[in-house]
């Protein structure tokens, strides 16, 4: 979906409409609004062309304070702070969630309720619902929204590492025209997600595609899309971006997007896991190191990830 660029926004929420700023909507980036408005989710829109949500508007105007503040004063009622949990899991802003939990005059009791919200959530967003899905197959072998019964009582971890990498560059001399930018022979990847019951590794060397002609080195622009006339210009992190993700099997760039996807959202994941019935879950991080750029080094790390989910049930 192409994004609108329009900086102020207009929705229709439940047939109610609201403007506000694109920047607001964006302000908490693991929310499903500031998904949307960025382009990566897609959006109804209605016969007016405004984004579509169909929600009860009845405290959309709190979720649009609490973007712009940061807080906001809740109300005492019980049903009320009942109702604006609900919002604040569908639109998955866990800062809003916390507050409203944390009220001593009222705390979710009700394991059908608990049940009903993480499932609305979890419709909502395939990332979230993707991630769970893979620590739990790895851990117990079954989804735990599906049904928590049959998963054994137990505690257990899943052992989560990605590792990518540029490496064996050629020569300065032999550079000539490429922008002075280091040419990488090949990459290394590897993505591992070990768990109780299954563990999932793709280790794989990429050897890049490179290109002699009339005496000069560059990369081979077919393989990369570009034309040959700016053959010089291909950078090594397009090359990168080719092969350990454009390039991957479905199967593979699910792991590593969902890899990505937890160590960048670990309070949602925490929270899925949580509310799915699952306890003591923690995510201790090891390593956490993503470069958009080379220097020229004999190994190029751009990617170094590790981290643990423990859970019980």
């Amino acid at each position: 979906m192409v994004c609108d660029p329009e900086p102020i926004v207009s929705l229709n929420v439940g047939g109610q409409k609201f403007t506000t700023s694109r920047e607001t909507l964006c302000k908490d980036g693991s929310s499903m609004l500031a998904r949307m408005f960025s382009g990566a989710l897609p959006s109804r829109r209605d016969e007016k062309g405004r984004v579509f949500l169909d929600r009860d508007p009845k405290h959309f105007r709190l979720i649009l304070n609490y973007l712009r503040d940061g807080d906001i004063c809740l109300p005492v009622c019980s049903v009320e702070l009942q109702e604006i949990l609900h919002e604040a899991l569908f639109y998955q802003l866990d800062g809003l969630r916390l507050m409203v939990s944390s009220q001593e005059r009222w705390l979710p009791n009700s394991a059908v309720q608990l049940r009903t919200s993480i499932s609305e959530q979890l419709q909502s967003d395939c990332q979230l619902q993707n991630a769970v899905d893979l620590i739990v197959d790895c851990a117990f072998g079954s989804a735990p929204y599906k049904d928590t019964s049959q998963i054994p009582a137990q505690s257990t971890c899943v052992d989560v590492a990605v590792r990518e990498s540029a490496y064996n560059p050629l020569h300065p001399q032999n550079q000539l025209q490429q922008q002075d930018e280091t040419l990488y022979v090949a990459f290394q990847q590897r993505i591992q997600i070990k768990g109780e019951t299954k563990c999932e590794l793709f280790d794989a060397k990429h050897e890049s595609h490179l290109l002699h002609h009339d005496g000069q080195l560059s990369y081979d622009p077919k393989p990369y899309g570009v034309d040959h006339a700016c053959r010089f210009h291909i950078k090594t992190m397009q090359v990168y971006r080719h092969h350990c993700v454009s390039a991957l099997s479905a199967k593979h760039q699910r792991w590593r997007d969902c890899a990505l996807y937890i160590v960048k959202n670990i309070n949602a994941v925490k929270w899925a896991l949580d509310l799915c019935g699952f306890r003591d879950v923690a995510i201790p991080v090891h390593s956490m190191q993503v470069n958009s750029t080379t220097d020229g080094a004999q190994s190029a790390v751009l990617v170094n990830i590790r981290f643990s989910v423990q859970l019980a049930l």
